[in-house]
């Protein structure tokens, strides 16, 4: 990955709309983005 756009992205975040259903695993509750692999943590509020 280009070391700018990765700088970007830690930076703002996911842009990205495709995103999984909602799993639960192992006491963990997240979304996953199709489009770059980012894992939003659901109990954390963090999206």
């Amino acid at each position: 990955m280009n070391p700018l756009l990765w700088i970007f992205q830690f930076i703002f975040g996911c842009r990205h709309r495709h995103r999984s259903r909602v799993f639960t695993i192992k006491h963990r509750t997240y979304r996953v983005c199709f489009d770059c692999g980012r894992e939003f943590d659901l109990r954390t509020g963090s999206r």
